[in-house]
């Protein structure tokens, strides 16, 4: 439930020189169980998605909460 995430899914280290020269090189990547490589293909998509984000605005409902428990309860009623 949510966004689609950044898309981010790399671990780089910095290997700095004296001189004050450096690089940066990718030493490893996120990839789901089935392989799919979060950077290369934009990101994680969610199940369900929902823009709704009040941002701590008091009075505003949010609605994504709603969603989320709404799904949440449906998954206790089938699963008992």
């Amino acid at each position: 439930m949510g966004e689609t995430t950044f898309g981010k899914g790399v671990v780089q280290e910095y290997f700095g020189e004296t001189d004050g020269s450096g690089i940066k090189l990718t030493v490893a990547k996120y990839l789901t169980p089935s392989g799919y490589d979060i950077t290369r293909q934009g990101g994680i998509r969610p199940d369900a998605v929902c823009h709704d984000h009040p941002r701590g605005l008091t009075g505003l409902p949010d609605t994504c909460i709603a969603k989320a428990l709404h799904g949440i309860a449906a998954e206790l009623d089938t699963d008992g």
